[in-house]
């Protein structure tokens, strides 16, 4: 199961030690307990050991998968053990590190753990282009057979579904091999801007600063003006002294997409991505073309905004700063309380399960030297219970975050408590959904107990901030992929000087640049260097189309539509038992209609008429 993560949202690349923080750190209950999934390092070592040695039950397979019904099944039994023992040694691995990066032993064992992963990779490689060689109509006959093979039944008929696509066992096995090396484009990127780049330092009001990536990050939501222009400028120029390299590294991902693409059978690159999991091309650019249609709100949004700054007319050094601000002290324990008011909506089930996992340690709440930055869910310990690493401050934003990474660990919880192992983990397509609906019931209930008018702003601001971040910047991430992949698959060349010229005319499209909402200026066309999702590739959409998903079903559900929870809670239970595009479906959510985008720009709307009146 995928580790999710707010890191994700951010467009970081870097991973950072956490600053010491003196407010309720001790005491093991704001630790997790790593217990339930090896009693001791000795315990993760021996199996470690052991799953090594194990590999080698699945070779008897090869070669026989069809050879009977009951052998099929043996064999399925034997490699989903196998990937569920990896899961949760990894999970313990990974979980250690996150504790302390500065760990050498904490870091070769998740390296370790990586490498184990490979190796069963490799080991398996066989299993897809077999199976698809049996057929549709073998397959079906198998398990009319045999009973025993029902928890495998949308498995096998995604390797059915994918049979066009599935390359020779040797072919397969080298691709296995190969992985590894395909992904270093995002390790150059990283080490580029995270190790290697001379980063300049600044004077600001402040006093002297390195503008490296965190401190952009951090800066550019300075509220002196002068000072967010200045690092701006400091970072962009570093940044585009290295445009060629950095176009070179993202041509070389974009270039390796569209062969793999040609490689397996996919009409694109886009298709290539989108087809393993049946979600069609069309959920992409209705997205894409909704929130284009959707612009004029970003526009008055930004002009909210230079109101709010008291500019004439914004520059892009100004779109992070926020005019709202609301100083709040929410403690770990009373913000559990209200975010448990806050999904009450969700019905007593839910709440009842949330208010039980809040007692377990199944948290690392607070930040503390050598611990990873952001925070994150890890669910893929199957019938153990997911984890979540918080850093938690004790204000309004620690208490969005809260609510996000549990809704998360609920979706987790209910999807282990009703699917077998093989149909557990679910979509990314999917999984940004309840974390999503969480916050926005959050959002909600502040905004309607909000007493003042300042109140009111601050979390108006704050779901307007949640859709300009997510809605708005994920698909304009999105759109700028789709083009550059279409430059390639037409014969185009890219180069740095060129990717940013892609880029920045979506960003001054998005922005309002043509209708004088925001001016972007050239020496910015740089910025999707830093982004590291460009080498993740189409996979950012899936915020925006989550996002989505998760105001149309909060729309639903806090109108109390009749079936509105209950179609939501089936999604949460679906696991991956059918294709994600059809668990949505059958929920009422048919991510080709542009109604479900249109929910949020609604909202955008409402919010914003709501501001005009406090106004």
């Amino acid at each position: 199961m995928k580790k999710i993560s707010t890191w994700l949202l951010l467009g970081l690349a870097s991973l950072s030690f956490s600053p010491a923080f003196a407010a309720e750190t001790s005491g093991a209950e704001s630790t997790w307990d790593l217990a339930p999934l090896y009693a001791s390092e000795m315990a993760w070592k021996d199996e470690f050991k052991s799953l090594g040695t194990d590999f080698a039950k699945i070779r008897p397979c090869k070669g026989h998968l069809g050879q009977s019904a009951q052998n099929l099944k043996k064999c399925l039994d034997i490699y989903f053990d196998l990937q569920m023992r990896l899961s949760r040694l990894n999970t313990w691995a990974s979980l250690q590190k996150a504790s302390d990066v500065r760990s050498s032993a904490n870091g070769e064992r998740s390296q370790l753990a990586d490498d184990l992963s490979a190796k069963l990779a490799q080991e398996s490689a066989f299993l897809a282009p077999e199976l698809s060689k049996l057929g549709r109509k073998k397959i079906t006959a198998f398990q009319k057979n045999a009973p025993g093979l029902a928890p495998y039944k949308q498995f096998l008929r995604v390797v059915v579904d994918l049979a066009d696509h599935i390359l020779d066992p040797a072919r397969e096995q080298l691709l296995a091999t190969l992985s590894p090396v395909m992904r270093t484009q995002h390790d150059l990127q990283s080490l580029l801007i995270s190790a290697d780049l001379p980063w300049q330092t600044v004077s600001l009001s402040t006093g002297k600063e390195k503008i490296d990536t965190a401190g952009y990050t951090r800066l550019r939501e300075s509220t002196n003006r002068s000072d967010r222009e200045k690092v701006f400028n400091t970072y962009y120029s570093s940044l585009t002294q290295y445009q060629r390299t950095l176009g070179a590294n993202l041509a070389n991902t974009v270039k390796t997409n569209v062969i793999m693409a040609k490689i397996q059978n996919y009409k694109n690159a886009l298709s290539g991505a989108l087809e393993r999991e049946k979600i069609p091309e069309e959920v992409y650019r209705t997205l894409v073309r909704s929130v284009n249609d959707g612009l004029p709100v970003f526009h008055r949004y930004w002009k909210h905004a230079a109101s709010s700054l008291g500019v004439k007319k914004l520059e892009y050094y100004d779109a992070y700063v926020s005019s709202a601000d609301l100083e709040m002290k929410i403690p770990l324990e009373d913000a559990k309380k209200i975010v448990l008011a806050a999904l009450e909506p969700l019905g007593p089930d839910y709440v009842k399960r949330l208010s039980e996992a809040f007692s377990q340690r199944w948290m690392d709440v607070y930040p503390r030297d050598g611990k990873v930055n952001g925070a994150f869910m890890e669910g893929a310990a199957y019938k153990v219970h997911p984890y979540i690493l918080l850093n938690h401050q004790n204000n309004f934003e620690s208490m969005s975050t809260l609510a996000h990474e549990w809704g998360h660990a609920m979706h987790t919880v209910y999807t282990t408590q009703n699917q077998p192992y093989v149909s557990s983990d679910y979509s990314t397509f999917i999984a940004e959904i309840a974390s999503t609906l969480n916050e926005v019931l959050l959002h909600e209930k502040m905004l309607n107990e909000a007493k003042t008018t300042k109140e009111k702003k601050y979390y108006l601001e704050a779901i307007l901030k949640m859709i300009k971040g997510t809605f708005y910047r994920q698909t304009q991430f999105a759109e700028f992929e789709m083009e550059l992949h279409d430059e390639v698959e037409k014969g185009g060349a890219l180069t740095g000087q060129k990717i940013s010229n892609i880029y920045g005319g979506i960003a001054r499209k998005y922005y309002g640049h043509a209708q004088g909402v925001m001016n972007i200026d050239e020496k910015y066309f740089s910025e999707w260097a830093f982004v590291p999702h460009f080498y993740n590739s189409f996979y950012v959409y899936q915020y925006a189309t989550c996002f989505s998903a998760a105001f149309y079903f909060a729309e639903q559900i806090l109108a109390k539509k009749p079936g509105a929870l209950e179609n939501y809670l089936k999604v949460l239970k679906a696991g991956s038992s059918k294709y994600p595009y059809e668990i949505l479906k059958d929920a009422g959510v048919d991510m080709k209609d542009p109604q479900v985008y249109q929910a949020v720009v609604r909202r955008a709307e409402k919010a914003l008429n709501d501001l005009d009146k406090l106004n």
